[in-house]
């Protein structure tokens, strides 16, 4: 695990003390990633420079040192992430190669000299992004895993088109980014993560999963951005495999238990010591139970508790850890933890990040790495699995929705336009009516008609967003004007998809939230102190053998991911397994009203945000009184806020 830098001036030459010492710079401000090592290399006569920071994880000696050049001299290379499949390559190409070492960075840079980019990109399975610089054609290659476990940030900075693992990279050079992208703001406000390729900044953008990017040189000399090609997409893979299959039920834990046995021991293989992650959930028990069947000493396994009961789960992974013989530790959350923590997120997440569960999730990584360099994760199972609550809830809602005609909610559009109470009434009733009281509870008044905009429109995009969005219409709490205030992906979905719902959801968060929010969370977390985190349930092969299954395999008794229950069941006893499903959350809304009150006001003082200029600064106040006072909960608002103001502090974005 590592982090990559690169530079290729406009004019295709340039000076090599100046870009050493550029390209140094960059890789310095990731040296959290990789403190092991470093590595630079330049062609002054292209003008590109390249650069690596180390965390040595297999094959520790220096003929795992990038960048790295291979064998016959075409290519260059820097890689971050690991090649699972490293080994069986090797053997395949044993006859053609003559080793220098034992890394899985060498295997890939030669299975791309043999077979070419592309086919060897087809051919690797594991968790990536890298540079490969082909020295016969000019052409610079970016590339990025295809379920987006690792990042990579491209643009132009002035002369420069750089790319790097991080955001931060970019701030070193003479022309960093300065400027917002109003439109990534949207999309942060909305979701609490920006979706790629857009990012926080207007200039750089990143690659999105399952994509090939290539840069000639007349890109380069034309100031342009790299053609994009996509390779493998966990949407369209949704969309194409989800049908019926003729297998027992059986069969397919048993077809499930070869493929997640197989990605669990390849993610085992570190020449340093390694662990695990474990709530007592689905997801991290199953990593947990196959971890251990195939080691031969109890794996070191670590928890994050918390002080308030409601939100401790921390005795449920125990109790696991003792019946699968790991060797456990449990660290409790406090509130001097976090006001220990919450000063670094915006360093440690580079863009304006709020992910609540962001907070544990780094005390959580920098706990283990005391003990061990890579851990284990169970992230991917609610995504492919149907194991989000909110899932079923949107099930309801279309049901809601298809019980009455369309022509219903254009009058109730305009009725909470006209008449807000009553409109809100209206719709809370239907709402209850149709049996979703929790949804109804949730409303205020100002957001129904979102609701009913989104019904009004037979949009099931907006529908789902409906339920997840944090600000339901960002623009109305900015100083200024958004020509484009769209969702995301938006014309990916079809009509046809009122048909399975769930799948809908599915997909949409195997695009998006999964990559930019889940994946962003545990990479910044886990690098910031230089842990690797391997996720066994993101294995694409694993991935695309459980989207054989229908949804439906997956829900049983009104509970998602059956499938991998049912798994589980073949390691503990039911009365483990069969609990309600816990989110890793802290207590933000007491936090903000007692211990992080004075943090939070400093922040959303009149002053500052009249100087940015970027969000109304009544409308803000008016909802942090509110918080105060207990009138409303605007928690997970006022969080977004609060880590977009930290962020803006720390990197003084302007309009």
């Amino acid at each position: 695990m590592c982090g990559i830098v690169g530079l290729w001036h406009q004019n295709l030459s340039s000076n090599r003390q100046d870009s050493l010492e550029l390209i140094t710079r960059m890789s310095d401000s990731i040296r959290h990633r990789g403190p092991d090592d470093a590595g630079h290399w330049c062609e002054p006569s292209a003008g590109l420079s390249l650069g690596h920071r180390r965390l040595s994880i297999i094959d520790l000696s220096l003929h795992g040192r990038q960048p790295m050049t291979s064998a016959c001299g075409r290519f260059v290379i820097v890689f971050n992430g690991e090649i699972y499949n490293f080994l069986e390559l090797r053997e395949e190409l044993d006859n053609v190669v003559d080793w220098r070492g034992l890394s899985d960075t060498e295997v890939l840079l030669e299975a791309c000299a043999q077979w070419g980019v592309e086919k060897a990109w087809q051919r690797i399975n594991g968790m990536f992004a890298y540079a490969l610089w082909d020295c016969a054609e000019r052409k610079l290659y970016l590339t990025r895993d295809r379920l987006g476990k690792k990042p990579l940030y491209f643009g132009w900075c002035g002369e420069w088109f750089a790319f790097a693992s991080e955001a931060k990279s970019f701030q070193v050079l003479p022309e960093r980014p300065s400027r917002l992208d109003r439109n990534g703001l949207i999309q942060y406000l909305r979701y609490g993560y920006i979706p790629a390729p857009r990012t926080i900044w207007a200039n750089i953008r990143k690659l999105e999963p399952g994509n090939i990017a290539v840069l000639s040189e007349q890109n380069i000399h034309e100031r342009s951005l790299p053609i994009v090609k996509g390779l493998w997409s966990a949407a369209k893979l949704m969309d194409e495999s989800n049908q019926l299959d003729t297998v027992s039920a059986e069969e397919a834990l048993d077809l499930l238990d070869y493929r997640l046995g197989k990605a669990v021991k390849q993610r085992l293989i570190a020449d340093v010591p390694i662990g695990l992650f474990l709530s007592g959930g689905i997801d991290s028990s199953l990593i947990a139970a196959y971890a251990q069947q195939y080691t031969n000493q109890p794996v070191r396994s670590f928890c994050i508790g918390f002080e308030e009961d409601s939100y401790n789960e921390s005795q449920y992974a125990e109790e696991v850890a003792a019946i699968l013989g790991t060797k456990h530790e449990t660290h409790i959350l406090s509130i001097q933890d976090a006001q220990k923590l919450v000063p670094q997120l915006p360093q440690v997440y580079d863009e304006p990040f709020a992910d609540l569960s962001q907070i544990p999730t780094l005390l959580l990584c920098q706990t283990a790495r005391e003990s061990i360099t890579v851990a284990l994760s169970g992230d991917g199972g609610d995504e492919f699995f149907a194991g989000y609550r909110r899932y079923q809830k949107f099930q309801r809602m279309i049901e809601m929705y298809q019980k009455f005609p369309a022509s219903l909610y254009h009058i109730l559009n305009i009725m909470v336009k006209s008449f807000p109470q009553a409109g809100y009434s209206a719709v809370a009733s239907l709402l209850v009516n149709v049996g979703a009281r929790n949804i109804a509870r949730k409303f205020y008044v100002g957001e129904v008609d979102k609701l009913t905009e989104a019904f009004s429109t037979r949009n099931i995009y907006e529908i789902y967003h409906y339920m997840i969005d944090r600000f339901r219409d960002p623009a109305q709490w900015l100083e200024f004007t958004i020509l484009n205030n769209s969702r995301v992906g938006n014309k990916n979905f079809k009509s046809g998809d009122f048909e399975n719902p769930i799948l809908l959801a599915m997909r949409c968060d195997a695009a998006s939230y999964l990559p930019e929010g889940v994946l962003v969370k545990v990479d910044r977390a886990s690098m910031s102190c230089s842990l690797e985190v391997r996720s066994p349930l993101l294995d694409y092969l694993f991935v695309e053998e459980s989207t054989r299954f229908p949804v439906e395999a997956n829900i049983n008794n009104g509970k998602g991911k059956f499938l991998l229950r049912s798994l589980l069941s073949r390691f503990l006893p039911e009365k483990i397994i069969d609990r309600p499903k816990q989110g890793f959350g802290i207590s933000i809304s007491s936090w903000l009203r007692n211990d992080l009150r004075d943090w939070a006001e400093s922040l959303l003082q009149e002053d500052i945000l009249i100087k940015a200029g970027i969000f109304k600064p009544k409308l803000i106040k008016g909802m942090w009184n509110e918080h105060i006072s207990g009138r409303q909960d605007w928690s997970f608002h006022l969080w977004s806020i609060l880590m977009f103001q930290a962020w803006q502090q720390e990197y003084k974005a302007i309009l």
